[in-house]
């Protein structure tokens, strides 16, 4: 694995804000951590064809490489329930968060939801029978800016 040198998500890719990355995620013994990874975290980082090979060699191996997170503070984890993970929000306006659905639409006047690859978070999406995250799902958000 080499150092990740992104510091702007503008440097992943020009249509993104031109801001400091700052993700503010579950502990990794939360529910909605585990979540996250698989849905998200492990499905991106499979699409790399050198993780598709070290996945076919060794699934967990590679399931573990795609979860290790950067540890120069760009990500911060909170240990603690929900409030907390918002209270780092609000000190950090750009910073990105990941929340439960649930908590996502009890909290909608203080947080706004981002779309990944054009979906956004809706229970009627998560309800289905067919979704295998049924009842466990996460969506990443952003506290809103006053104007």
């Amino acid at each position: 694995m080499v150092a990740n040198p992104y510091t702007k998500w503008s440097q992943i890719d020009k249509s993104l804000p031109d801001q400091e990355i700052v993700l503010v995620i579950p502990g990794s013994n939360h529910g909605t951590r585990e979540v996250y990874e698989e849905k998200t975290v492990i499905h991106g980082c499979e699409s790399f064809d050198e993780v598709k090979a070290m996945m076919k060699a060794d699934k967990k191996k590679g399931e573990n490489f795609c979860k290790a997170i950067r540890t120069d503070g760009r990500i911060i984890e909170v240990a603690g329930d929900y409030t907390e993970t918002l209270a780092r929000l609000d000190a950090q306006k750009t910073a990105v968060g990941v929340f439960g659905l649930s908590f996502y639409d009890q909290n909608k006047d203080r947080l706004q939801v981002a779309t990944i690859s054009g979906v956004s978070p809706a229970w009627r999406r998560w309800s289905r029978a067919s979704t295998p995250s049924r009842g466990r799902c996460s969506s990443t958000s952003r506290t809103r800016t006053s104007a």
